[in-house]
């Protein structure tokens, strides 16, 4: 038996072996290992209510064919990643309260989580994440995004789901997605006021019960009433004297 037989060491690699393992080169993948990035946001055209619209880029790095995915994406406002401006912070207080507490109560907020599925691809792809937007100012997002001036508002979306993909031997393999698939995005709060103003330019919505809906309906019919909702609150708020519009 020789030297190289008794310590167990094997044939003497080759030139071109030794170039393909280099310190520089990565181990291969044995599976899918997708990574999201939100690259667009614009708002959705010719849809019956409110939606925007986000381009996600899905890039794997492990080059496998990834038959599809059903993914959920849970979408949070961060808050606390932007400034705010002296009417913004007055606007925001009923949802965050006074600005002294913001330290501690704009860390995120919940806003939306839809499901969405993933095209067939390998190395890269892009991915439409279709977002329905309520303009309900009881909703608290709905609030944030209507108190701000301008620039972004911080997004940040949670994928989680399931990976089809081929396997060894051509195979169906299913693996979930990592629990640490996410990505920033900041939304122009342009973006969503052009999205809104296409459905209710120079409008809102606010949720009132049946029994409040009924007396402004008595009101609005009486001969102190106003042709319509809209001008028989006015009205109210006018009398009330506290409700001191936006000019004054």
């Amino acid at each position: 038996m020789s030297e190289r037989d008794r310590v167990g060491v094997g044939p003497r690699p080759r030139p071109a072996d030794l170039l393909a393992e280099g310190p520089d080169s990565a181990p291969a993948l044995d599976r899918p290992d997708p990574e999201f990035e939100i690259v667009a946001a614009r708002p959705l055209a010719r849809a019956a209510t409110p939606t925007l619209s986000l381009t996600a880029k899905i890039s794997d790095a492990s080059g496998i064919e990834i038959y599809t995915a059903a993914i959920s994406v849970l979408l949070t406002i961060e808050p606390g990643r932007r400034s705010y401006g002296p009417d913004e912070r007055e606007r925001l207080v009923e949802l965050f309260g006074e600005p002294e507490r913001w330290q501690a109560t704009t860390e995120s907020l919940r806003w939306a989580q839809v499901d969405v599925l993933a095209p067939s691809f390998s190395v890269e792809s892009h991915l439409e994440i279709r977002v329905p937007c309520s303009f309900d100012h009881e909703i608290a997002a709905t609030k944030y995004f209507a108190g701000l001036d301008g620039g972004i508002v911080p997004l940040r979306l949670h994928f989680n789901g399931t990976v089809f993909y081929r396997g060894g031997g051509e195979r169906l393999q299913v693996m979930p997605l990592p629990w640490d698939r996410s990505a920033r995005f900041g939304l122009p709060v342009s973006t969503w006021r052009e999205m809104i103003e296409r459905h209710y330019p120079e409008g809102a919505w606010i949720r009132v019960s049946d029994e409040t809906l009924k007396r402004l309906g008595r009101l609005k019919s009486s001969a102190a009433g106003s042709p319509t909702f809209d001008g028989c609150v006015a009205g109210l708020l006018d009398r009330d004297g506290r409700g001191g519009s936006d000019d004054e």
